[in-house]
């Protein structure tokens, strides 16, 4: 089984107390992982639906909560057990936000946001912000938990193992990943293959305010949230295939979200970047039997990955030991590669050494 956290929206608090004064939550002791604070089950015979991509049916009672953000194939399972699920059409605007676009396509690609928006909810069961073909991983609704610390509350969801094609026959060499925002991931291969995800176009940046909106400006924002972690899924759906048909080992940059700058915290949180480091990664690599090894990227991206030398780093370039400007991003990821590379080798000689004192 696998289980995934999402985060519930405040203005749920009254409404779950609530359900628990009435016992359809019932605390529990059981600890799940990444979680603190009070778990709760849902009483015995109570009712669980996917309304739509916001909202979770507990009995009578509707969670305001981000359903869609979860990894493709268990969000492709949860619409499958969920007949009452409604959408909007819009989910084929996701994929423009993996591409640059004018002021003019900008516009244009707010207005038809709004169309669809306008065109109202039709109950709809298939995945469609899933850009590749998707294995639905059953959804356990017994296995759904709440849970309430000092952040506010938390949704866990579980799911069968979810199945994930690969492509066979590849050859198999270590991965250095960078992280970052005009490339979701640039990861570099020891074999000297190289894959890039791309950013995604960030709406917050883009004006609205001269178009027609069928909803509020707040829930409108929702929308585009939405539409942006779902570009950002399909960046990341096209690197795990990579990653699981051609990783040996995958040596990931370690961001600790103290050290994380405010706009790439809030970039990180709409794009789901975290929840991808933190869970849809670790979980297929550890299913596919792929070591996953965090390396700190202090300086990464202040050296030369070929010569060594300190260099320069000017936006997306980096000037090398040579004097050649090559993409910066991809300098950092292959610099993790060397770092988790020889880290791994120093563990390994220090391993034969305890062993020789040992006998």
């Amino acid at each position: 089984m696998t289980s995934h956290n999402l985060r519930i929206h405040r203005d749920a608090n009254t409404t779950l107390d609530s359900m628990i004064q009435q016992g359809i939550l019932l605390p529990t002791n059981e600890k799940i992982s990444g979680v603190s604070g009070q778990v709760y089950r849902i009483a015995d015979g109570v009712d669980l639906s996917a309304l739509d991509h916001f909202h979770l049916r507990v009995a009578e009672k509707i969670i305001p909560v981000n359903l869609y953000a979860l990894p493709p194939e268990e969000y492709a399972g949860l619409l499958a057990a969920a007949p009452e699920f409604s959408q909007y059409r819009y989910a084929h605007l996701a994929t423009a936000l993996l591409r640059t676009m004018t002021t003019e396509q900008q516009s244009q690609w707010l207005k038809d946001v709004a169309s669809g928006i306008e065109e109202g909810l039709r109950v709809d069961q298939t995945p469609r912000l899933l850009q590749l073909p998707t294995h639905p991983a059953r959804w356990q609704p017994e296995g759904t938990r709440l849970s309430r610390a000092g952040c506010g509350w938390l949704l866990t969801l579980t799911f069968d193992d979810p199945q994930v094609d690969i492509i066979e026959g590849l050859d198999r060499s270590a991965a250095g990943v960078d992280v970052g925002l005009h490339h979701l991931t640039t990861t570099a291969f020891a074999s000297g293959a190289v894959h890039q995800a791309p950013g995604v176009v960030d709406v917050s940046r883009l004006s609205p305010e001269q178009i027609a909106l069928p909803i509020s400006q707040r829930e409108f924002e929702r929308h585009l949230q939405l539409l942006q972690h779902a570009a950002a899924r399909t960046s990341f759906q096209h690197l795990m295939l990579t990653l699981l048909s051609s990783a040996s080992v995958v040596y990931l940059e370690d961001l600790r979200y103290d050290d994380m700058a405010e706009v790439f915290k809030e970039r990180s949180r709409t794009l789901g970047i975290r929840d991808w480091m933190m869970g849809w990664l670790p979980q297929r690599l550890h299913a596919h039997n792929i070591p996953l090894e965090r390396v700190r990227p202090d300086l990464t991206s202040r050296f030369c990955s070929t010569t060594h030398c300190r260099g320069e780093r000017n936006g997306r370039d980096f000037l090398d030991g040579n004097g050649r400007m090559v993409d910066a991003d991809l300098n950092a990821a292959r610099n993790l590669l060397q770092i988790g590379l020889a880290q791994r080798i120093a563990r390994e000689l220090l391993t034969k050494r305890n062993i020789r004192k040992g006998n």
